[in-house]
């Protein structure tokens, strides 16, 4: 590297500035319109800005030594567009971890919450609340299933008790016919 050496301490300073990849577009930006004796520094940096930019990119638009990082980045697509339609509105970020791993558990709770949804009517299961309040529809469709068969108790007993208002009036129309059979004779 061929730096301007008015001193150690600049000299190392640039060093430790090219060393320092994890905030390169700071130090970049910190080295724009740096004098002339400075110009090879300055083009290192710029590599190495470009190669952050390639990686930013989620390693879109790599240039043709890089193909077989590219065909491996397809692949990885491929794969997590798979997984993506098995499941509904995922967002899926290709370069986070945790992301993915939010994303993986996210299409089996939308799969359970399917399967708890099929066991209902129309209901939307969005969260665990929702999620319960289905079971407690479905314990108030039990509840009216009871109701139900209350009325139908009632409706049956309201029958048998006509049916017995019905005997009893057949048996004062036969006393009466007896007991005016009795006084005729």
């Amino acid at each position: 590297m061929k730096n301007h050496r008015d001193s150690d301490k600049k000299t190392q300073l640039n060093i430790d500035d090219a060393d320092r990849p994890a905030n390169v577009q700071g130090v970049a930006s910190g080295i724009k319109n740096i004098p002339s004796d400075y110009k090879e520094v300055n083009m290192e940096f710029n590599s190495i800005e470009k190669n952050i930019q390639c990686v930013a990119s989620e390693i879109k638009n790599i240039s043709s030594d890089d193909k077989q990082v590219n065909i491996e980045t397809n692949s990885i697509e491929k794969n997590v567009q798979g997984a993506t339609s098995a499941t509904k509105n995922i967002h899926w970020d290709y370069n986070d971890d945790d992301d993915k791993q939010i994303n993986m558990e996210s299409s089996v709770i939308e799969k359970n919450v399917e399967d708890i949804a099929s066991a209902t009517t129309n209901i939307h299961s969005d969260n665990d609340e929702n999620t319960l309040v289905n079971m407690e529809d479905g314990d108030i469709l039990n509840y009216l299933a009871m109701i139900d068969n209350v009325d139908t108790e009632i409706q049956r007993q309201k029958q048998e008790q006509q049916n017995l208002l019905n005997t009893i009036a057949a048996e004062e129309c036969m006393y009466r016919v007896v007991h005016n059979l009795l006084l005729g004779g």
